[in-house]
């Protein structure tokens, strides 16, 4: 086998290097959406390592989105109506 053959199969980028790269993104992310929360910058990095997973909002019953629980709510119904008739 020739060395420019081998080549090939080096140049496909490695998992964890893939992680990191994943990681090091998110956290930049998390850094600039502390900078909107108003987060002090000493603690900003800090904060944007450990939030840098869970930056998506929560969707659950007790504070997600409530149409999505229990229907339309009362003045949506009432728009509606009133805009069919």
């Amino acid at each position: 086998m020739k060395d420019d053959e081998c080549d090939a199969v080096s140049d496909l980028p490695k998992p964890r290097a893939k992680r990191r790269a994943y990681r090091r993104r998110a956290v930049a992310r998390a850094l600039r959406v502390a900078r909107l929360f108003g987060i002090p910058p000493a603690y900003a990095h800090t904060w944007a390592r450990h939030n840098a997973d869970n930056l998506k909002m929560c969707s659950c019953w007790m504070c997600g989105h409530a149409r999505k629980w229990y229907g339309t709510t009362l003045r949506e119904t009432r728009r509606a109506l009133s805009d069919d008739g």
